[in-house]
This record gives structure tokens, sequence and C-alpha cells, in this order.
């Protein structure tokens, strides 16, 4: 019984390294990349075309954004701008509180200080990014709307 034993456990140990060497059946497909956060801050050069804000410079960035910006010049970044993105400006009411409340792309100037996000691939490089900005935020204090 020990020698039948014995040579079941000595066959199984022979085995097992020829049952893990097999290669797969189909080749795994390989992974898609990440979609992540890119966080930028800036002021707005220019403004001229209704679908892009030109920004510069840009500080204030995530860690997904400062990768997006090394070895780019980050003193113009075109920040595309669609019908779904949402635009917001700061206002300050007289009694000194701030708030935002939706503006349209026609609100956005140059000089004006602003914050957005664009998701895209983990990886891409700032001015190759395909996606518009999710939203934007104009930091540019403005006086409240009348009533």
């Amino acid at each position: 019984m020990k020698k039948v034993l014995a040579l079941g456990l000595i066959a199984g140990v022979v085995a097992a390294p020829a049952a893990f060497a097999a290669k797969p059946a189909h080749k795994p497909a390989p992974p898609s990349k990440q979609i992540v956060s890119y966080l930028f801050k800036g002021k707005v050069l220019s403004h001229d075309d209704p679908g892009v804000v030109v920004v510069s410079p840009v500080k204030g960035t995530n860690v997904f954004g400062r990768r997006a910006l090394a070895g780019v010049d980050p003193n113009a970044v075109n920040v595309k701008i669609a019908a779904g993105t949402k635009l917001f400006s700061r206002i300050v009411k007289s009694d000194g509180t701030k708030s935002f409340v939706r503006e349209s792309s026609a609100d956005i100037k140059a000089g004006d200080v602003v914050f957005f996000h664009i998701r895209a691939p983990k990886g891409t490089k700032a001015p190759d990014f395909a996606a518009a900005a999710k939203w934007m935020r104009d930091f540019t204090p403005n006086p409240a709307p009348a009533g």
C-alpha cells in the first residue's frame, strides 16, 4: 500500500510542472487605459474660437495634470468647450459672500482665472487631449446680478 501511495505521489510531482508550463489556449486582451481626471488652473489668454479656450500659465494641477504637462510647453494649453461642458462664474455679493452661477461660453474673456476638469486616458499629454472639459469655473470675481 505504501509503494502505491509513493508511486502516485512521485507521478504527481513529475506531472505538475508540465501542467503549469502549458501555454494558454488564447492570448488575453491587453488592458485598456484607465480614464482619469486632469485638473488645471490658469489664466485665459484668448477665447476667439467659441469651442476653444487658450489657457496660460497653467498652475495648480493634480498629479495627472503635472504628468500631462511634463516635457510640454505649459504656456499655452488649448481647452475644448463642448455643449455639455458646465461653465460656472464666481459672483461676489454686496455682503461679501461668494457663490457660483452658470455662465455661457461668451462670458469667458482673456485675463479670467479659470479652473477646469478634463477626463482622458491615463498618460495622455496636454496637447493630445481629445475630450472637451467636463466643467470650467471662472474665478474672476464678478458683481452679483441685479435683482
